[in-house]
């Protein structure tokens, strides 16, 4: 009984403030190891709930009357917003005004998520708008009600026949494209990416990379994880192609090590708009401060990046995601 007193005794006087700023600022220092060691590397993943966190233990030590805690929760949020600002490509950059002549949408669907109808609705009603949509953790039966549903705004689709699938990547177009396979290989095992050319008219053909890494839970699959990034990187940065985009969902946050590789090798573009970035996993986490940007669509300098935001969820953990972009017709 004397120690539940003296617990809510110290609740009750702040005393665990200090201990839980302290707390706070070493979670987010130990994403400064990310780069050493896969443990580490998980803590860059946790930006945006660690913002939240430093507001609100600023806000409950001003209560508490432990001003020099609340400043240096105050210094901490703002070193976590310039961080998620110096991810971008251009900071605190505003969109361009100018109007979208290429719209890509990047959704994971979550494999045993069966909400066809909504999917299938959702695409019909809004779909008007998108040229190309790639849809992750798919197969081509378990998409066949979203693909009849949608057939007369996306005429092209792939894949067709479940053998024909490459990273369960599905592509619903408007306009004629072509999907092809690029091997990466490890340990004896091979991993396929999806290129995708899509050929609008008026527009130079553009290459779209679409690949789902895996999870980066415990020391194998973050080996692997980090594997599918780097070797992604390098074959893009080996495409002599222009117009090129890289999208999917890859499981790494703007402000790990592993993602600014590709950033460096690809020379692709990284952009959001506002102080916050578009974070889409988990949906079930209901405000985007509990949430994680892993879904990403990057581009060359071909491209202006007009719009991006979160699109539904429709049952899946992840939110989809929305790029318009102006595609430069001039080199």
């Amino acid at each position: 009984m004397m120690f539940r007193a003296k617990t809510k005794e110290e609740f009750r006087t702040g005393r665990w403030i200090p201990q839980a700023c302290l707390a706070l600022i070493l979670f987010n220092a130990a994403g400064l190891l990310a780069g050493y060691h896969w443990f580490f590397d998980l803590f860059v993943n946790f930006k945006l709930p660690f913002l939240l966190a430093s507001l609100l233990l600023a806000v409950l030590a001003l209560c508490f009357k432990k001003r020099l805690w609340s400043l240096a929760m105050l210094c901490l949020g703002a070193t976590i917003l310039i961080e998620i600002q110096l991810a971008y490509s251009t900071p605190f950059a505003k969109p361009p005004a100018m109007a979208p002549n290429l719209t890509v949408v990047q959704y994971n669907k979550y494999y045993y998520n069966d909400s066809f109808e909504e999917i299938g609705t959702w695409l019909h009603k809004d779909g008007h708008d998108f040229d190309i949509v790639i849809i992750n953790e798919s197969s081509p039966q378990s998409l066949r009600p979203v693909r009849e549903k949608t057939s007369d705004i996306f005429p092209h689709q792939y894949p067709t026949s479940f053998y024909d699938r490459f990273n369960d990547i599905a592509v619903l177009g408007k306009w004629p494209f072509t999907v092809e396979p690029v091997r990466m290989r490890k340990d004896g095992a091979t991993y396929s990416v999806s290129r995708i050319v899509v050929s609008k008219e008026g527009l130079p053909p553009v290459t779209i990379y679409a690949y789902h890494t895996q999870t980066p839970v415990g020391p194998n699959d973050a080996a692997l994880r980090n594997f599918e990034l780097d070797a992604l990187a390098g074959i893009v940065q080996n495409d002599p192609q222009s117009h090129k985009l890289m999208v999917g969902d890859w499981n790494v946050t703007p402000w790990s090590p592993h993602f600014r590789n590709i950033l460096a090798r690809t020379g692709l573009n990284y952009q959001n708009y506002g102080l916050l970035p578009q974070a889409t996993f988990p949906a079930y986490a209901r405000f985007s401060l509990l949430q994680m940007p892993i879904d990403h669509i990057l581009f060359d300098r071909h491209f202006d990046l007009v719009s991006i935001g979160k699109g539904p969820a429709m049952d899946s953990d992840h939110h989809s995601l929305i790029a318009g972009f102006h595609v430069k017709t001039i080199d």
